[in-house]
């Protein structure tokens, strides 16, 4: 399984299973992009700037997601940086392999010192 963030929606965790790739039996169809879901869902005046997804293994990520807070007059407020626990399992709902997320633990910082994740 491959991992990453969504460009066509910020935010959003996904997966590919690259087993049929590997394997040569994909007969040159693409892998499916499976969703996994939203992992935080910020308040209106927070606007999104930078995100990371950090591999924890074993299917657990953190996410770390990086906001400006604007006031009521558009103006720089603040930076909040939000740090995400998840896991991604295998849905017991969906038959075709389907992935669910369970979200863990959210922490937010008001910080200027942090600019990135590794």
């Amino acid at each position: 399984m491959w991992f990453g963030i969504s460009a066509r929606r910020p935010g959003e965790l996904c997966a590919l299973d690259l087993s049929a790739v590997a394997s040569g039996s994909s007969c040159g169809e693409p892998p499916a992009v499976r969703r996994v879901g939203l992992d935080v869902d910020p308040p209106g005046n927070w606007v999104l700037i930078n995100e990371a997804l950090v591999s924890l293994g074993s299917g657990r990520f953190c996410i770390a997601k990086f906001f400006d807070v604007i006031d009521e007059w558009d103006d720089y407020e603040a930076h909040v940086v939000a740090f995400t626990g998840v896991e991604v399992v295998r849905s017991d709902e969906d038959e075709e392999g389907g992935l669910s997320m369970v979200n863990h633990k959210t922490e937010c910082l008001l910080t200027d010192d942090i600019e990135c994740v590794l």
